[in-house]
């Protein structure tokens, strides 16, 4: 889920949660997962017989060769080693370590993070039940404000809980059509000019932060009552959970300058990029207008294109 595109961080963060908690349970639980892989090896095994390819899946984890240990200390010669199954050193040598190595991983990870995304859960639209029964902790906000210094924190908590009060009327409201929301701009920025700025969905979730954006701006509520709320919402949107949108990013690059366009300037370039990457938009625009376009910079290219 974290390497998909567009992804909700607050439901990427409850996943990871999750994910953590449940390998967290699993840490030292050996036996289920030995017995599941065996009845995974069991079925692959039935269907590659049926399919009568000539390939053979051991079940069991292969013996290997006892080391022979040099014995010519005398304080080693009354020592007995510990016989272990192939499966006990399996356990112990390998899955016990790997199983530390993810958990410490994440929560190293993720785990300073939990007072930011406990305060950007606050504006997921399925949270607005819960701020209507039971307020919002006065203490909230404190990383946003942080990471927003020009907002007003006071305001902000205000402005959240009447827009938290208000939203059942609110969300009732349809989005058919999208046209209406690419209207004015907003601090001399389109902002929602991408088309890829609407909820993916058919017809309108009104249970994402892009839905809740979207209403704000549709009917210019961002002017006067929800002014600190619409920037908050402005910059949940385009911070990005994980470091995935830039590694595409560079192996995109990689593909564009090869070894064979080493010596392409940068204008080009970035044109070559930004095409690659916005792939998508360029679907939705025809040779016609691209040749109109040419057409009306180049007096010579209009003329050869008459003829």
């Amino acid at each position: 889920y974290l390497q998909t595109s567009n992804l909700d961080y607050i439901q990427a963060y409850r996943k990871i949660v999750v994910t953590e908690k449940l390998l967290k349970q699993n840490q030292r639980n050996f036996t289920p997962i030995s017995t599941a892989a065996k009845i995974f090896i069991n079925f692959v095994s039935e269907k590659i017989w049926e399919e009568e390819n000539e390939i053979e899946i051991e079940f069991e984890i292969p013996q290997k060769r006892k080391r022979m240990v040099s014995r010519r200390l005398e304080s080693n010669v009354g020592h007995e080693e510990t016989i272990h199954t192939p499966e006990d050193n399996f356990k112990i040598n390998t899955f016990f370590p790997t199983m530390d190595v993810v958990v410490t991983s994440m929560e190293q990870r993720f785990a300073h993070c939990k007072e930011l995304y406990g305060d950007l859960e606050l504006f997921d639209p399925r949270r607005f039940k819960d701020i209507r029964d039971n307020g919002i902790n006065p203490n909230a906000m404190n990383e946003i404000s942080q990471l927003l210094p020009t907002i007003d924190n006071h305001a902000l908590l205000e402005q959240l809980k009447s827009f938290a009060h208000f939203w059942p009327t609110i969300s009732k409201t349809t989005l058919k059509n999208t046209d209406d929301i690419y209207g004015p701009e907003y601090d001399s920025e389109d902002y929602f000019e991408d088309n890829n700025f609407v909820c993916k969905k058919e017809e309108n979730c009104m249970k994402c932060l892009l839905c809740v954006a979207n209403i704000i701006h549709k009917y210019n509520m961002y002017s006067l009552e929800y002014k600190e709320l619409f920037k908050v919402y402005l910059f949940l949107l385009t911070i990005p959970l994980t470091q995935v949108t830039c590694e595409r990013s560079f192996s995109k690059l990689k593909i564009i300058k090869t070894r064979l366009r080493s010596c392409i300037n940068q204008q080009n370039l970035e044109a070559l990029f930004l095409m690659n990457c916005e792939r998508e938009l360029l679907l939705d625009i025809s040779p016609d207008a691209v040749i109109d376009f040419m057409c009306e910079k180049s007096s010579e290219m209009l003329r050869l294109l008459k003829v």
